[in-house]
């Protein structure tokens, strides 16, 4: 399906109004906001229930969203309206999964649920977790994938993928768990009886072929029965470069061409490199590589085997630099931070608004263990070199930031620390401020040093 060119397409359809209700000052505002998908045609409290329709159809997504719940949360995947990220953005990230298997003892599955649910990494003030449980029913045995499920359902506060090509043993899994699990994976063989199955439940059904035109065929035949797809157009343990190649094809096939058995998510199970013998080092390295080749080529969602550090922060740090917003830099709010419990002997430190530059600093403030002031100033996310090239910062503002948030009544010592990229500033916001100005070092990294000696 392609998007509308022009926001005038979808003015049409608005009341014409300019009434505010819908949180813009006029409609045509607001037809802005739903040609980039950052509104909904029902926020406007004048459409009419025929031209809701028609404006529904005219600003949805080319890849559909679908979202698969837990017992305490959910997760939507899909929603997607560009190829790449510089024509407008990416929208909901790429959700990833831990395969767990019902081969493992009771303890052992108890454990890895546990360091599931409480799996956390923080980056750049954005938080990682596992979003889904994907449990692989490897034992054949139907009772025993149920009651995997079942302990899976109870423990994990988030969705679970019930991964089994058997749908009698599917059928039976579902019965214990809650919310609306993805079922995966219906083949040709095996898809009427899914398509039964995830109609009776409402819940979301996987489907899998490494042939896209079959794949189209069994979209047909799943959607015509009411039930909500995703798209697996591969073999998890077929050859890697079709995969990637079926991937880009589908996605292409929903966004330029519109082809309608495309526009549902793309699943992608990059744990498949461990269903051979391998050494683990191998292991992860190929399981990372297979995760960023997916999550670069429009995966909506990763199942992954391993729970190491250097399987993870790869992938979760790829994930973050492709879903930021391309159109607006990366920011923080200005202000004072504190960090630890400072006082009046405690230093004053100043940097930017930038994100990357305040998460470097702050996170190597937290390790020195110094409390401290930190003055945010408001570069409009630039970075310090780039604010001082571009004249963001003077002194007048290092002074105006000093004043209003009376700096100068919290401290005795009237030191301030500033970035060494601001040097050439240094004299001119000691006379313009009053405070005794100290250049720190040019890579936050040596902060701690430099606090130690103050």
């Amino acid at each position: 399906m392609a998007q509308p060119k022009s926001p005038l397409k979808i003015y049409e359809l608005l009341p014409k109004k300019n009434c505010g209700g819908c949180g813009v000052k006029t409609c045509m505002a607001f037809a802005l906001k739903l040609m980039e998908g950052s509104a909904d045609p029902g926020e406007c409290p004048y459409i009419e229930e025929r031209e809701r329709a028609g404006l529904e159809s005219l600003v949805s997504p080319p890849v559909k969203r679908v979202t698969i719940r837990g017992r305490l949360r959910g997760i939507t995947i899909g929603g997607e309206r560009v190829l790449h990220r510089h024509e407008l953005k990416f929208y909901n990230p790429t959700s990833i999964s831990l395969e767990l298997s019902d081969l493992e003892e009771r303890e052992d599955l108890l454990r890895g649920l546990a360091a599931a649910s409480s799996f956390s990494m923080e980056r750049s003030g954005e938080v990682f977790r596992v979003e889904a449980i994907a449990l692989r029913e490897e034992s054949g045995d139907g009772e025993r994938f149920a009651e995997a499920a079942k302990l899976a359902s109870e423990e994990f506060p988030g969705p679970i993928i019930l991964y089994s090509y058997d749908p009698g043993v599917a059928v039976k899994a579902l019965e214990g768990v809650e919310g609306t699990p993805l079922l995966y994976a219906a083949t040709a063989g095996t898809l009427e009886e899914f398509i039964e199955a995830a109609f009776d439940r409402g819940c979301p059904l996987a489907l899998e072929s490494d042939d896209l035109g079959s794949l189209r065929g069994m979209v047909r035949r799943a959607v015509d029965r009411g039930v909500e797809v995703v798209l697996s157009p591969a073999s998890p343990i077929g050859p890697p470069f079709k995969t990637l190649r079926n991937f880009i094809q589908a996605r292409m096939g929903a966004i330029l061409h519109g082809i309608e058995e495309f526009r549902y998510p793309l699943i992608g199970v990059p744990a498949a490199v461990w269903r051979e013998p391998r050494d683990p080092e191998e292991g992860i390295i190929r399981e990372s590589l297979t995760s960023s080749m997916l999550l670069m080529r429009y995966a909506d969602m990763l199942i992954v085997k391993s729970r190491s550090v250097e399987n993870l922060l790869p992938i979760y740090t790829l994930r973050q630099a492709l879903y930021s917003d391309p159109r607006a830099p990366a920011t923080v709010k200005p202000g004072l931070y504190t960090f630890g419990t400072p006082d009046e002997r405690s230093p004053v430190l100043l940097t930017t608004n930038y994100a990357l530059t305040f998460y470097m600093v702050s996170g190597d403030l937290h390790r020195s263990g110094i409390s401290c002031y930190l003055i945010v100033l408001d570069t409009g996310g630039m970075s310090v070199l780039n604010a001082l090239a571009g004249k963001l910062i003077n002194p007048d503002m290092v002074r105006k930031y000093l004043e209003e948030h009376r700096l100068g009544e919290l401290v005795k010592e009237r030191r301030l620390i500033i970035p060494g990229g601001l040097s050439p500033l240094s004299g001119e916001i000691e006379e313009a401020t009053g405070w005794s100005v100290t250049v720190g070092p040019g890579d936050s990294s040596e902060l701690s040093r430099l606090l130690g000696r103050l």
